[in-house]
C-alpha cells in the first residue's frame, strides 16, 4: 500500500542520511520567480556538508506567494523525514487551501498534525509566512527561528516563537504591509545566511 512504500522510503532515508541530506539540498526551488510586476529573488549561503536550511515557496495564480524555511539541523536523527514531510503537507494545504484569515494557523496545525506520525519527531525551527498582494500585506509567523522584515519605511524584528511539534499553530501571526521592496533576513544560523526579496518591478 502507499502507506508501506513512503514508511519504507522514511526507513531508509533514516538510515542513509547523507543521501536524505543530498536530496533536501536539491529540493531547492528556483531562486528567482516572478508574477505579473511583482520579482522574487531569494539568496541562501551555506556549507555543504550540514544540513542545509530549507526553503520552499509556492506562488498561486490568484497573486498569493506562500514561503516556508526551516533549518534542518534541528530535527535530530528524522529531520531529513521532517523536513520531506512538511514540504508534502505545505503543498497539500496549498492545493486545498481557500483564502481565510486563518490560513496560517491551519497550515501549521496540518504540518504538526503530519509530524506527530512520525517517531520521535524533535521540534524544529521554521518561519511559515504568505503575501496576499491584492492585500499588500505580508502574514508571517515565526516558529524557533529569529527574522527581520524590512522595506523603506519600517524594519520589524521577528523573535523565534514555539518550535514546530510544540504547538507552533498557536503563536502569533504578524501581518506587515508590503511596499515596493521589501526583504526578509536571517541570520545567527552558524554559518548560513539567507535573505528574500520580494520587489514591485513596474515598467516606468
Amino acid at each position: 500500500s502507499c502507506n508501506d512504500e513512503l514508511h519504507w522510503h522514511l526507513d531508509y532515508l533514516h538510515k542513509e542520511p547523507n543521501v536524505g541530506r543530498e536530496l533536501l539540498f536539491e529540493l531547492l526551488p528556483e531562486s528567482d520567480a516572478q508574477h505579473g510586476d511583482w520579482k522574487l529573488g531569494y539568496r541562501l549561503l551555506q556549507s555543504t556538508d550540514g544540513m542545509p536550511l530549507i526553503f520552499d515557496y509556492e506562488w498561486l495564480l490568484d497573486g498569493r506567494l506562500f514561503f516556508y524555511l526551516v533549518d534542518s539541523n534541528t530535527g535530530g536523527e528524522s529531520s531529513v523525514v521532517s523536513c520531506l514531510l512538511i514540504r508534502a503537507f505545505f503543498n497539500d494545504f496549498i492545493r486545498d487551501q481557500n483564502i481565510s484569515l486563518n490560513t496560517l494557523p491551519s497550515m501549521l496545525e496540518s504540518i504538526e498534525k503530519g509530524m506527530a506520525t512520525i517517531d520521535n519527531a524533535q521540534p524544529m525551527s521554521a518561519i511559515f509566512g504568505y503575501v496576499d498582494l491584492a492585500d499588500e500585506a505580508l502574514f508571517i509567523v515565526p516558529a524557533g527561528l529569529d527574522a527581520v522584515w524590512e522595506n523603506k519605511r519600517e524594519r520589524h524584528i521577528l523573535h523565534a516563537s514555539e518550535q514546530l511539534v510544540l504547538n507552533a499553530a498557536k503563536n502569533k501571526v504578524h501581518r506587515f504591509p508590503i511596499m515596493q521592496r521589501n526583504s526578509l533576513l536571517l541570520n545567527n544560523l552558524g554559518c548560513s545566511s539567507f535573505k528574500l526579496e520580494l520587489s514591485f518591478t513596474s515598467v516606468d
